[in-house]
């Protein structure tokens, strides 16, 4: 009845094993968690590999290059999907809670880059790279600027300052 699945659990295995094989230290940071399209298209070369004996993709090596490129084909066209995405979803969290805050607000809290943020209570900082606005949106209490301003995101006040480790000289 279930003859089917140790073939699949095979190919699945096979298909992990071809994904790490793949993704380079410098893959996995660009693709930044979207590691399902490796798998996805790692399951795809697999099974291809066992429809197709003659096709010269029983090694893992030989599967994990066939991988890296078809990836480096369809990268892009995913990247902008997702990308395109989150912007849109942003766009609406944003407007959901434009009506949130007092008058004028909103036009700073859009002027501001963010590089620190916190939700209310916290000591620490968390490294962000977002607008103020989306931060807020996002239900962050306080942020800070490249400059290191504080800034109180619900009243678009800065209402303190601390000092920014600067980049190395050199670097």
């Amino acid at each position: 009845m279930l003859t089917w699945l140790p073939k699949v659990m095979m190919i699945l295995r096979r298909a992990v094993a071809v994904r790490e094989a793949a993704q380079s230290r410098t893959t996995r940071s660009q693709w930044e968690g979207n590691s399902i399209v490796f798998l996805i298209v790692s399951i795809l070369v697999v099974a291809a590999s066992f429809a197709f004996p003659d096709a010269g993709l029983d090694s893992t090596e030989a599967a994990g290059w066939v991988v890296a490129a078809l990836v480096g084909i369809i990268g892009p066209t995913v990247a902008r999907v997702i990308g395109k995405a989150k912007v849109e979803a942003e766009g609406r969290l944003v407007d959901a809670v434009r009506g949130d805050l007092p008058e004028g607000v909103s036009a700073v809290l859009d002027r501001v880059k963010l590089n620190r943020a916190r939700f209310k209570g916290e000591e620490s900082w968390t490294r962000v790279s977002k607008g103020a606005l989306v931060a807020f949106a996002e239900g962050y209490f306080e942020g800070v600027d490249d400059d290191g301003h504080i800034w109180r995101l619900e009243t678009g006040d800065i209402v303190g300052e601390i000092r920014l480790p600067q980049p190395k000289k050199g670097a």
